[in-house]
């Protein structure tokens, strides 16, 4: 029988690599992969001395593992790092790169559960009333807010959206790179169908000033697409507007608004499989962390639901 090749931690490295160049993942999941697997192997080959990826075993992962919590990384980031190992591992065993998987036995360490951060009624209305409607960055800024809000999209997939992807007349718009690059439709509400009608005229306007063209959504005073440190610094300035109102600077993010969104969607009666095929979740698992309540969010949905106060439920 034909002894395999022992693959050194950067052969096998690479070999993933190409492996997941190959599936066409998205950058941010191979930077991910790449940053995660570059600590793991460095771990590897200056703490323990090692070489070779047949080598390591699953007390090696666990005591990658206890690095991590000894350096004070969440709970949340090890099992995030354990998951990208895992990855790793499986993909080395079932194309034969390996023969023993050191991940088969091991369980993926506990998360504490967590409650989605949300901002409140009167922090929304704040952010909201913010910003200057009269010039053009003002509405701009106040438009990217309104979309966070009224459509739980991504950071990323908001920066990738085109005006093309915008259809106001049948009220929906169209994520074509949401996460794991896949599409979906959005509902564009009556509120949010308006703001968009007057940011993208004020746009055009933008655009027709300074002879630009672009199809990118987001714009700066220019007519130039938006960028990530662009966006970046909406929402600083943002946090600097809004630190008398006592927000904590981590909850003023795109992902608190999609948060929002999505926990303001239930609490007004919508549904869970509607919200994840809004959110683009691909499990509905993933879309429960939002049906964690306060007891006052209870005590609210009790006072519209319950059947014997609302006579509603006679139509059965």
């Amino acid at each position: 029988m034909e002894k395999r090749p022992k693959y050194t931690l950067q052969e096998s490295l690479q070999l993933f690599y190409r492996r997941c160049v190959g599936l066409n993942l998205a950058g941010s999941t191979l930077e991910n992969y790449r940053k995660h697997l570059t600590d793991y192997l460095l771990f590897l080959s200056q703490t323990k001395n090692i070489e070779t990826i047949a080598e390591t075993t699953n007390n090696t992962i666990l005591q990658y593992l206890k690095s991590l919590r000894g350096k004070g990384l969440s709970p949340v980031t090890v099992s995030d790092r354990f998951i990208v190992l895992r990855v790793f591992y499986n993909f080395l065993v079932e194309w034969g790169y390996l023969e023993i998987n050191p991940m088969e036995h091991l369980k993926k360490p506990k998360v504490p559960k967590r409650h989605a951060r949300t901002f409140t009624t009167s922090e929304i209305m704040a952010i909201l009333k913010s910003y200057d409607k009269t010039t053009f960055l003002g509405y701009r800024n106040y438009t990217i807010m309104c979309v966070l809000f009224s459509t739980g999209m991504r950071k990323t997939e908001l920066l990738k959206l085109s005006v093309l992807d915008i259809h106001l007349q049948e009220c929906f718009l169209v994520v074509l790179h949401g996460k794991g690059d896949k599409t979906r439709e959005i509902p564009i509400g009556l509120s949010l169908r308006r703001i968009l009608k007057k940011y993208l005229r004020d746009r055009e306007e933008v655009l027709q000033e300074h002879s630009s063209f672009t199809p990118q959504f987001l714009v700066t005073f220019t007519g130039k697409p938006l960028t990530a440190s662009g966006l970046d610094t909406v929402f600083k300035h943002l946090k600097e507007s809004m630190k008398g109102l006592g927000i904590p600077e981590r909850r003023l993010s795109a992902h608190t608004w999609r948060h929002t969104f999505a926990k303001t969607f239930l609490l007004n009666g919508g549904d869970l499989f509607t919200l994840q095929k809004i959110l683009g979740h691909e499990d509905v698992s993933t879309t429960k962390i939002y049906v964690e309540y306060t007891n006052k969010e209870l005590k609210v949905q009790n006072d519209k639901y319950n059947p014997l106060d609302n006579n509603q439920w006679q139509y059965l």
